[in-house]
C-alpha cells in the first residue's frame, strides 16, 4: 500500500527496519568483541571505573578526568552492575549506536517526507564502517559544559573539594558512592 506520503507501508518494510537493526547491532558487537583497542580508551574506561567505585571519575592520583565525563557516567552503572571489563564498558556505546542509526530512518522519513528515503538512511547508517567501528568504542569525545571546563581548569582544588564533599553527604545519607 502507498501511503499519502509517498512511502511503502507493509509488513515488508517492518521486517527490513529489523532486519537492519539487527544487522547494525551484531557488526557494532562483531567489533566490540574483536578487542581493538583506540589510543585513549582504556583511560576512559579507568576514568568510568572510577565514576562506578566513587562517584566520580577521579582517577587514583586526584586527577578529575572531565574529557568523557558523560561517557564515564553513563558507563558506571554497568561497571557497578556487571563488574569491570573491557566489553563491559564498551556496551553503552554499542547501545547508543544502535537508537542512533535507528534515528535515521525517523529523521530521513520527517525530513524528505518519505520512507523509502528513511528505510536508505537506515542502510546507509548500519552498514557505515565509521559508524560501526565508533559505535563499538568507548569514546570520551563529548561535549562538556563550559562552566565545567572553566571551573576544572581555573578553580581545581575547590572543584575536587565540592566533589568530594557531595560524595561523602551521598554516602552519610546512604547513598551508593
Amino acid at each position: 500500500m502507498i501511503t499519502k506520503d509517498g512511502g511503502i507501508q507493509s509488513w515488508f518494510e517492518y521486517v527490513l527496519i529489523i532486519a537492519l537493526l539487527v544487522a547494525a547491532f551484531f557488526l557494532r558487537l562483531e567489533h566490540l568483541l574483536a578487542r581493538v583497542f583506540h589510543i585513549d580508551e582504556y583511560i576512559s574506561m579507568l576514568a568510568a571505573q572510577m565514576t562506578a567505585q566513587k562517584g566520580a571519575p577521579i582517577f587514583p592520583s586526584g586527577l578529575l578526568y572531565g574529557h568523557g565525563i558523560l561517557v564515564s557516567y553513563v558507563t558506571a552503572p554497568f561497571l557497578r552492575l556487571l563488574a569491570f571489563s573491557e566489553e563491559i564498558a564498551r556496551w553503552p556505546s554499542l547501545l547508543v549506536g544502535v537508537v542512533t542509526v535507528a534515528s535515521f530512518f525517523v529523521v530521513g522519513s520527517r525530513l524528505f517526507k518519505s520512507r523509502p528515503a528513511g528505510l536508505f538512511a537506515l542502510t546507509l547508517a548500519a552498514l557505515d564502517v565509521s559508524m560501526i567501528l565508533w559505535s563499538a568504542r568507548h569514546d570520551p569525545a563529548t561535549a562538556t559544559p563550559a562552566e565545567f571546563v572553566d571551573r576544572a581548569t581555573n578553580d581545581r582544588e575547590g572543584l575536587l573539594a565540592d566533589l568530594r564533599d557531595g560524595l561523602m553527604e551521598s554516602h552519610l545519607e546512604g547513598g551508593a558512592v
